[in-house]
């Protein structure tokens, strides 16, 4: 079925071939076919990925709108990391902090926070080991190619019982034959 450069692979019975899944590893067949680009959907972890990724996608701008930033949200993030985590958390990590304004909001709150994205001056390997007891990374995830380096550094850098808070809207059950 073929509509809009869409093609819906409809039956796994179908010659199709398999890739990786990125975070599991488990052989992962073609679902959809958009703008003729293969997408990969994991049947063990439902991750949904492409290898057709073109190089200047994988940078961002960090030029995100201000206006959209919802300190409320801020805050229901703070209180599922701290339910997690069992308590306050001294230092926390913004993992793709953008404008930094989830950091300056945990900043606020007398949380050592530090922004991280792939401009700024600190990076991941600049943090002492088991020295963060909390990493937020919202609306990141679906942003990177391979994130299981990513998180072998987050394990390298959290404390015991320390937690990952992961956000996408896209893990939202969302279809991806229909996604734009």
């Amino acid at each position: 079925m073929e509509s809009n450069n869409l093609l819906i692979v409809a039956n796994q019975n179908q010659r199709s071939s398999f890739l990786d899944c990125p975070i599991c590893r488990s052989a992962a067949p073609v679902a959809v076919a958009k703008k003729w680009k293969q997408y990969h959907l994991c049947p063990s972890c439902g991750c949904a990925f492409t290898p057709h990724i073109e190089s200047n996608l994988l940078l961002t701008e960090n030029n995100g709108h201000s206006s959209r930033h919802d300190k409320n949200q801020d805050a229901i993030r703070l209180q599922r990391l701290m339910m997690a985590l069992g308590r306050f958390p001294e230092q926390v990590i913004d993992f793709g902090c953008g404008q930094g304004e989830t950091t300056r909001c945990l900043q606020a709150q007398d949380i050592n926070a530090i922004g991280i994205d792939q401009d700024t001056a600190i990076q991941l390997k600049d943090i002492a080991d088991e020295s963060v007891d909390g990493i937020m990374m919202v609306e990141v995830i679906e942003h990177l190619y391979d994130p299981q380096p990513i998180f072998r550094q987050f394990s390298r850098l959290l404390k015991p019982g320390g937690v990952i808070y992961l956000e996408s809207s896209f893990a939202d059950k969302k279809e991806l034959a229909t996604w734009a």
